[in-house]
């Protein structure tokens, strides 16, 4: 099963990659073990677009009235499965939260705003002012570092599962 809460038997799930493992600098948390490095373990998963539905569960913006980033936010479901955070779930106790859905080829790393004047959003901790970002530095490097490959396996993989 993925963080996500979506089985890799899951009916929309198509495809699976073997594992991937990434040795990067630590990130916050790790930095703060004095860890050294962070090992990641990727996988792509590719899902069936229409067996992604948008669900009418109501979104919990907290100060925000609209959400602050781009791409559309909601929850949805997988092959009749509800997403789920299991990071926010048990680090936050927070069960209900929202996933973007956004094209991979428009992806883009810009400030979070309390999505209605544009101010954004920051945080003041540790004697600096911290801007939130739409992404997480690991996850956007992440995502970066393997959007080309994804864009060009993409057709690929569909196409041969129509074989």
């Amino acid at each position: 099963m993925d963080e996500m809460g979506i089985d890799f038997n899951n009916p929309a799930v198509l495809w699976v990659s073997h594992p991937i493992l990434v040795i990067l600098a630590p990130h916050e948390e790790e930095q703060k073990c004095t860890e050294k490095y962070t090992i990641l373990w990727l996988q792509f998963v590719l899902v069936d677009a229409k067996q992604v539905v948008q669900l009418e569960d109501e979104l919990e913006l907290g100060k925000n009235v609209k959400p602050a980033a781009s791409g559309t936010w909601a929850h949805f479901s997988v092959g009749g499965v509800k997403m789920r955070c299991r990071e926010n779930e048990r680090i936050k106790w927070d069960l209900d939260t929202c996933f973007c859905r956004e094209k991979l080829e428009d992806i883009r790393q810009a400030e979070q705003c309390d999505g209605v004047n544009r101010v954004p959003r920051s945080t003041y901790k540790h004697g600096k002012t911290e801007f939130h970002m739409q992404f997480r530095p690991l996850d956007w490097q992440t995502l970066i570092n393997h959007q080309p490959r994804l864009l060009d396996w993409i057709p690929l993989t569909q196409q041969d599962l129509l074989k």
